[in-house]
C-alpha cells in the first residue's frame, strides 16, 4: 500500500491538473475531516501543503519523516488561514462534539442544491 500525504498524493493522481487546481482540490480534502463529526485529525502540515517530495510512507528518511519544513507556511498563508477558519468553526458549532457516539444525527440534513459539485446540508437545524 502506498501512502503519502495529501499534496504529493494529489500531485501523482492529478498530473495534468494545473497547481492552482490541485490546490483547491486539496483545500476540499482538508474540508472533510473538520467537518466530520467525531473525532478528527490532520496530518502534521497538510495545512499549509506540506510536502514529503513523493517518498512513500513507508521509505521515509528521518530527514523527511522526523522534520517539519515550515517554508511553505508563509507561501501557503491562504490555506493556513483556511483550516484555521474550519478549526475554529468546529470547536464554536455544537454539532460538531469529539464524542460521536453520543451524537443525535436524527436532525442532520443534505439539500438537493441541483448545482453540480456544490453539497450543502443543515446539522440539527443549524
Amino acid at each position: 500500500m502506498i501512502t503519502m500525504c495529501c499534496r504529493d498524493k494529489l500531485a501523482l493522481s492529478a498530473k495534468d491538473a494545473f497547481e492552482e487546481e490541485r490546490i483547491q482540490m486539496h483545500k476540499l480534502a482538508l474540508s472533510i475531516v473538520p467537518l466530520l463529526q467525531g473525532i478528527s485529525l490532520l496530518h502534521a502540515g497538510t495545512e499549509f501543503l506540506l510536502t514529503k517530495k513523493g517518498v512513500e510512507t513507508a521509505s521515509w528518511p528521518d530527514s523527511i519523516n522526523t522534520a517539519i519544513d515550515w517554508s511553505p507556511k508563509t507561501k501557503n498563508k491562504e490555506i493556513f488561514e483556511y483550516v484555521k477558519a474550519l478549526i475554529k468553526l468546529r470547536k464554536e458549532h455544537p454539532r460538531f462534539p469529539d464524542d460521536f457516539c453520543e451524537t443525535d444525527l436524527s436532525g442532520n440534513h443534505f439539500w438537493n442544491t441541483k448545482q453540480e459539485g456544490v453539497i450543502a446540508y443543515s446539522l440539527n437545524g443549524y
